[in-house]
């Protein structure tokens, strides 16, 4: 009768093992206990490891395009007391960047710690949450602008700010004036996001930008005029004006009224004016308003005339394009350049305009005029002597007296030559003398010597005639020749035809007359 009792049975150590020896603190007892000597025979068991769970706490984060996570905190469920184990985070990250709730949490860690071997240890499932970023925009400015009757705004959207490098996020902005009229006003910006990454971000904020809508300048036609005077009034008006637009004109350019200025006379006139229109800027300007003369056409012609010795001209005026009721008048006087012969000789003209509306008008005029000065006749008294022909036309004139000159001038009259019509005879021809005029006036004078006439009476020709000897025949028949002439002018042309010889008689004889 032998029973043990195992009283108490440790392993060597507590740390986790296979066939570890495990000592036995065992009793023996029974009636038959003391026969024997009672020994425990070597025992081993093993320890596994026992089940640690790790919760990790994992913190919420703001979109910042990456995975990462951050771990915060963790528990350890499972751990026998007083054993010592720590856990270190190796790394933590999200599945993806993307914003979300509850997203898993995928956590690298490292279990240390004496104890640490003992423990399977299992991470608990892990999640939190990635926030949209929260995106700003910084300068964004709306221009002013010119009223344009809408309420449009031209937004200069700033920069973008927040978005994470490499994401694709594109942004969109709308604001428009609370009203089309001009002022300074607070224009809304808002702001929206798109593209592939835009559900990871919340768009920024709306802005509120003051601009302001400022009058516009409109545009109205006020230009310079110019007309030619006619005697009546003339004005310069704008043109473009609305109907509603209050239209004023002013000749200072500081006092304006409604009356529209009228002009007669010649002259330039600056008109101002000045229009107003509700959200517009008053239009202002100025423009001149010229009256130029009216053109008086005069024509005048000078007439020719005979040397008098002055320069006095003759002048014809025609004179168009006074209006009618107009004090004006035009007077022409003028006066050969000099009083000398010549042909289209210069006639220097002063033209005249007077009267009360003179000033209205311009001459268009000539200033000078052409015409002859012809030389004046001087009538000589000539004679002609009359002369034998001698083959030539000249003839022998003597100068008796000279009338006909201008008291004063200088001309002397000389007779250089003179000669018939032509070379031949006859009576009382013609006799043509040429005057030879000298002294500073003699250029303007030409002689006339009237009638003057001589005769030139034939000059006597003798013919030589040779005659040929004959055989008496009975009659007084001669045969004859010419021979030459006795006083023919060099030069002249005559020819002598022999129609009959005859002798005196019809007798034999020597030398007889034929």
């Amino acid at each position: 009768d032998v029973t043990v009792t195992v009283n108490s049975a440790s392993f060597a150590d507590k740390n986790v093992g296979t066939g570890k020896a495990v000592s036995v603190d065992f009793t023996a007892s029974g009636a038959d206990a003391g026969n024997y000597a009672i020994r425990g025979a070597a025992a081993t068991a093993n320890i596994t490891k026992a089940a640690l769970t790790v919760t990790f706490t994992a913190d919420d984060k703001v979109y910042d395009g990456t995975t990462d996570a951050a771990i915060s905190d963790y528990a350890l469920s499972g751990l026998v007391e007083g054993d010592e184990v720590a856990i270190a985070v190796d790394s933590a990250s999200f599945a993806d960047k993307n914003v979300g709730a509850a997203k898993t949490v995928t956590v690298n860690y490292t279990a240390s710690g004496a104890d640490a071997g003992n423990y399977a240890i299992a991470a608990a499932a892990v999640s939190a949450d990635i926030t949209a970023k929260q995106l700003t925009v910084s300068g964004t400015t709306v221009a002013d602008k010119v009223y344009d009757g809408n309420t449009d705004a031209t937004i200069r959207v700033g920069t973008l700010e927040g978005v994470v490098a490499g994401d694709e996020v594109a942004l969109g902005y709308s604001g428009a004036f609370p009203s089309a009229e001009v002022g300074a006003y607070d224009v809304t910006v808002s702001y929206t996001i798109s593209g592939a990454d835009a559900a990871n971000y919340l768009a920024p904020a709306a802005d509120t930008v003051r601009a302001s809508i400022t009058p516009d300048s409109f545009v109205i036609t006020f230009e310079d005029a110019e007309y030619v005077y006619n005697a009546a009034s003339r004005s310069i008006e704008v043109s473009g004006a609305a109907a509603t637009d209050v239209v004023l004109y002013s000749l200072d350019g500081e006092t304006y009224s409604a009356e529209i200025p009228q002009f007669t006379n010649v002259g330039s006139y600056t008109v101002y004016a000045k229009v107003s229109r509700e959200n517009y800027a008053d239009w202002t300007g100025s423009a001149v308003l010229t009256i130029t003369p009216a053109e008086i056409t005069v024509t005048t012609t000078a007439s020719d005339k005979v040397y008098d010795g002055t320069t006095v001209a003759t002048l014809a005026t025609v004179v168009t394009g006074i209006i009618a009721g107009d004090d004006v008048t035009v007077t022409v006087e003028g006066a050969f350049a000099d009083r000398n012969v010549g042909e289209e000789k210069t006639v220097n003209l002063v033209n005249v305009l007077r009267g009360a509306q003179a000033g209205n008008y311009t001459l268009v005029a000539n200033s000078t005029a052409t015409a002859d000065i012809t030389a004046k006749t001087l009538t000589a008294t000539t004679a002609a002597e009359s002369k034998v022909y001698d083959g030539a036309t000249d003839a022998e004139a003597t100068l008796r007296s000279v009338t006909g000159k201008v008291a004063g001038d200088d001309v002397t009259v000389t007779i250089a030559s003179a000669s018939f019509a032509d070379k031949n005879v006859g009576a009382s021809k013609a006799v043509t003398a040429v005057y030879t005029l000298s002294g500073a006036d003699a250029g303007n004078y030409v002689v006339d010597d009237g009638d003057v006439t001589a005769d030139i009476t034939a000059k006597t020709l003798t013919v030589n005639f040779t005659a040929e000897n004959k055989v008496y025949d009975g009659t007084t028949d001669a045969t004859a020749t010419f021979a030459s002439f006795d006083g023919l002018v060099t030069g002249d042309d005559v020819t002598v035809t022999v129609n009959s010889a005859s002798f005196a008689d019809k007798n034999v004889g020597t030398g007889k007359a034929v």
